[in-house]
């Protein structure tokens, strides 16, 4: 069937196709090599195992104990919650688990994907793809790295003024196909959703509410955004092109608790920037890496996300090997902004983080070279 629909979702996949450097490959849905009820194309996913792994390599029979694994971890899932399975399963994507694969039975870490030289991944871009849980359904777009479905997009018409991206992002979180709930274990792996109707491009992570779906473009783009298919392909090249994907995947997928209400217990969510978070957290690194400029002046406005990005900038930095986890401070001049900054971090659940009351306490930490 041929119809503005479908002239959206081959736009989108065409323009991954013909990205410059590392781009995506496409395979038909129909044309996957797994059944419908698999998550993940295992036959990719062990060929990753095995190159990104010397140890499973000698012995590529181990790719499918972490295959066992990680299915595992998406079986919890109908007692965890999708929000505390997708946690669990980011663990796995950024290299923080074990197996005793090593000689005479060492633990070695497993690598999933390679985030320093991103060309050793694999990239494949699919549409109508066919998973069957509880449901039988039909996925738009599906964006698969080694075998991974880390991108699910949803596609609508644009010939009725009536429908927007936002009815797109609705078939993720509620009505007839509500995909969270009714197809939820193929969303544990998920990085992030998005939607468009061929006028207007939005993303969302998991059990996002549809007010926290937002547009992905560039903060140099000083003229108006119109809407329409030239900006959705745009966003699409810009979010979805596999280094900022991976970028997104490693650095800025954050897992927080939060409060909901007086009498209501704090739940566990998933964040992802919004695109000035992102920009501006990268150039924060790169100018502490580079020693030069040694300042700089952000522009926010209310609620802009200013404690979050202090909080990207904060992981990033400590997280870069070359700066040898380096001592980062964060200063604010209002108690309402003390109070936010420690809610932010500490549901984040960063490490080493100290709350200091002076400049005289300060002095003393750093003489002791604390690092946090």
């Amino acid at each position: 069937m041929f119809n503005e629909q479908t002239v959206t979702e081959n736009g989108i996949i065409d323009r991954l196709k013909s990205l410059s450097g590392v781009k995506w490959n496409f395979c038909h849905g129909e044309a996957l090599p797994k059944k419908a009820q698999d998550i993940f194309v295992d036959e990719w996913l062990k060929d990753a195992l095995c190159s990104l792994n010397p140890d499973i390599a000698k012995q590529p029979d181990y790719a499918d104990e972490v295959i066992y694994q990680l299915r595992g971890v998406i079986l919890e899932s109908r007692h965890t919650g999708l929000v505390k399975a997708n946690e669990n399963f980011h663990e796995w994507l950024m290299a923080e688990k074990t197996l005793p694969f090593g000689e005479n039975g060492d633990h070695i870490t497993i690598n999933l994907i390679d985030f320093d030289n991103i060309e050793n991944n694999h990239f494949v871009v699919s549409q109508q793809v066919n998973y069957i849980a509880t449901t039988e359904v039909y996925f738009d777009i599906v964006l698969y790295v080694n075998g991974l479905p880390l991108v699910v997009g949803e596609v609508k018409t644009a010939t009725r003024p009536s429908v927007t991206w936002q009815d797109g992002a609705a078939d993720f979180m509620g009505g007839k196909k509500h995909y969270w709930k009714n197809v939820e274990p193929y969303f544990v792996p998920n990085l992030l959703c998005f939607a468009s109707e061929g006028k207007t491009f939005a993303y969302g992570a998991i059990n996002a509410r549809v007010k926290d779906w937002g547009p992905w473009h560039h903060t140099d783009q000083r003229e108006d955004i119109l809407p329409g298919m030239a900006s959705v392909l745009d966003s699409a090249e810009g979010l979805l092109n596999p280094k900022t994907l991976l970028q997104l995947l490693e650095s800025f997928a954050l897992f927080s608790t939060v409060k909901t209400g007086k009498n209501t217990p704090p739940k566990r969510i998933k964040i992802l920037p919004r695109y000035p978070q992102f920009e501006a957290a990268k150039q924060i690194v790169d100018r502490v890496r580079n020693g030069y400029p040694k300042k700089g002046l952000i522009w926010h406005f209310q609620g802009s996300g200013k404690s979050l990005l202090m909080l990207y900038a904060a992981k990033m930095l400590r997280a870069d090997n070359d700066l040898k986890n380096p001592t980062v401070l964060v200063v604010v001049d209002r108690r309402d902004l003390d109070t936010q900054i420690n809610e932010t971090f500490g549901g984040a659940d960063v490490k080493n983080l100290v709350k200091v009351q002076s400049c005289k306490k300060l002095g003393e930490y750093i003489e002791q070279d604390s690092r946090g």
